[in-house]
């Protein structure tokens, strides 16, 4: 697995970021404090609020893929 942080902020970034995950077949999660999310759930990105660095695990076989998907929301 691979691990890189994000920041989302707003939730019309969150929409983007869930669209950009969701083309890819592997499972992405987002992770913040104690909690494991499906990227791939609107609701439950939201759910875990913006303007917040959160990170996300990728599988390694696409980790690069989805990490230059995302560049413009690394921090």
């Amino acid at each position: 697995m691979e691990r890189f942080t994000i920041l989302l902020r707003s939730v019309q970034e969150a929409s983007k970021f869930v669209d950009k995950v969701s083309a890819y077949a592997e499972t992405v999660y987002l992770i913040t404090g104690p909690y494991q999310i499906d990227a791939k759930s609107f609701l439950g990105v939201v759910g875990i609020g913006t303007g917040k660095k959160v990170t996300v695990e990728v599988p390694a076989e696409s980790g690069a893929g989805i990490r230059r998907e995302l560049a413009p929301l690394t921090v």
